[in-house]
């Protein structure tokens, strides 16, 4: 694992690091081993990769995001802070993720996919805003174009339909779509990841 700070006079070509006036023990990236970047991206303090990553054109990634190893990121996706992503996701192009969602090992965002964290849209008024991000769980599969909602839950190897609104948790080895999303059937046998 490879360490940035303000102060690194080694830079990764057509990466830009983004500091902080936070801590001096807060203001590092790391960098696992093998990982590609298809230029341009962004890196904001805080921010660990793992190994065998791949992070493609245009992609934002926000502090305090922590990425697991053999995890790909598409073209023109935005992951906002405090993330926790798993090792062997793959990112699809185009996704916005919002603060504080958890992304588990094994699992597939599809194209265009956007994440909530806020119950409420606050623009502009005073009451507290309450921000918690998705719980995607493993191996779960997210279609094209999905929106998930502050505070949901996606169940286990869950598969969710292209174009779906997910405003509720989804339990464990379901199928679900729609707008909103609602199961419409169990996962077959020989689709599950595992048998476990």
């Amino acid at each position: 694992m490879k360490k940035y700070t303000p102060n690194s006079n080694e830079t990764i070509p057509g990466v830009t690091f983004v500091w902080s006036d936070v801590p001096e023990d807060e203001n590092i990236i790391e960098i696992g081993e093998t990982v590609i970047f298809r230029p341009p991206c962004i890196l904001y303090h805080g921010v660990k990769i793992g190994n065998n990553c791949t992070i493609s054109h245009n992609s934002i990634i926000q502090a305090n995001t922590i990425i697991g190893h053999h995890t790909k990121i598409g073209n023109g996706s935005n992951l906002e802070r405090d993330l926790k992503i798993g090792n062997h996701v793959s990112i699809h192009s185009l996704c916005q993720i919002s603060k504080g969602t958890t992304i588990e090992d094994n699992v597939f965002v599809g194209p265009g996919t956007i994440t909530f964290s806020a119950k409420r849209i606050r623009h502009g008024r005073d009451f507290p805003l309450v921000e918690k991000g998705p719980h995607i769980k493993f191996a779960a599969r997210i279609g094209p174009a999905t929106t998930i909602y502050f505070n949901v839950t996606i169940g286990r190897e869950t598969a969710i339909g292209a174009g779906s609104v997910v405003t509720q948790d989804i339990p464990d080895y379901k199928i679900a779509s729609g707008s909103p999303a609602k199961v419409v059937k169990t996962i077959p046998g020989d689709e599950l990841f595992s048998k476990s």
